[in-house]
């Protein structure tokens, strides 16, 4: 954790826009989640807190369902949403959290302050979200942990050579949700007990179709459907350029298909690189007669 502090802090002085986020972004938390309790309270919540945890936005999308679940279930109950990343905070615009903020540093004083700032009941950890400090600090307070939407592999932490320490503590988390068979046999092969209950972006996804989108989403909907034509679409989302490269190479030799294409990074050259191709056309800069 140390070396990801110092690595992001030296990001941030150097000009890289996501970490300096990140590192601002977590200034004054403890004032935040001071102001968060107080609001909470005001507003009629009851009783500790349940915590969620994800990395960024995609994560979210598989934090999501269970976000929801738990406030049908527990409307009174305040929420709190955390993320690693800017992309989330940043994000997040529709939540039933109570409180959306950045989650601190790893790092044992924090994480110790972090357990002392709001008394929590449940500390739900979306897929990697494995960070010993926050969990050490939470079990010694008596919080009931959940791992959702996980995936394990033999030769990968923290089932490979490193993760012993992590392993041992997973085996006194409350729950463990795996979202497929594999993970499952690779958890008890190491001794830790896991259930299979598959990926919650499933139930986002079924969810978001079987709801009516926001008008702005509906016309952008409209005028993909008017410029694929008769095309069938593909869709390719969270993208970065190696898969950018490879798909340029397939789609010569495809004809009859529309792809999609919504890059993980929004800002940076390769976007006006990417729309310089002949057959692109950027969404952001779309208008009727684009279409």
């Amino acid at each position: 954790m140390v070396v990801l502090t110092v690595g992001l802090r030296l990001a941030a002085m150097m000009g890289h826009t996501k970490a300096r986020a990140a590192w601002r972004g977590r200034k004054g938390w403890e004032e935040r989640i001071a102001s968060a309790e107080q609001t909470a309270r005001r507003n009629g919540k009851k009783g500790p807190w349940m915590h969620i945890h994800c990395a960024s936005l995609g994560e979210y999308e598989q934090g999501a369902p269970v976000l929801d679940e738990w406030r049908t279930r527990n409307p009174d109950t305040p929420i709190l949403l955390t993320f690693f990343s800017p992309s989330g905070v940043e994000g997040v615009r529709e939540t039933h959290a109570d409180h959306v903020d950045y989650l601190p540093f790893d790092r044992p004083l924090a994480m110790r302050k972090w357990a002392q700032a709001l008394e929590v009941s449940d500390l739900i950890l979306v897929k990697y979200e494995l960070w010993p400090g926050l969990i050490r600090s939470q079990l010694n307070a008596g919080t009931r942990i959940h791992l959702v939407a996980a995936r394990f592999d033999h030769d990968r932490h923290p089932m490979g050579w490193t993760g012993a320490w992590m392993r041992k503590h997973l085996k006194r988390l409350t729950t463990i949700q795996v979202q497929d068979e594999a993970s499952a046999i690779v958890a008890r092969s190491r001794g830790v007990i896991a259930e299979v209950t598959g990926d919650p972006r499933v139930d986002r996804v079924r969810d978001n179709v079987q709801s009516a989108p926001p008008k702005k989403a509906a016309a952008a909907l409209d005028q993909i459907r008017v410029w694929a034509g008769e095309r069938r679409i593909l869709i390719v989302g969270s993208a970065w350029p190696p898969e950018w490269r490879a798909l340029c190479d397939i789609a010569s030799t495809r004809k009859g298909w529309a792809v999609v294409w919504a890059p993980h990074e929004i800002t940076g050259r390769h976007l006006d690189e990417w729309a310089q191709h002949p057959s692109a056309v950027r969404f952001s800069s779309w208008n009727t007669e684009a279409s």
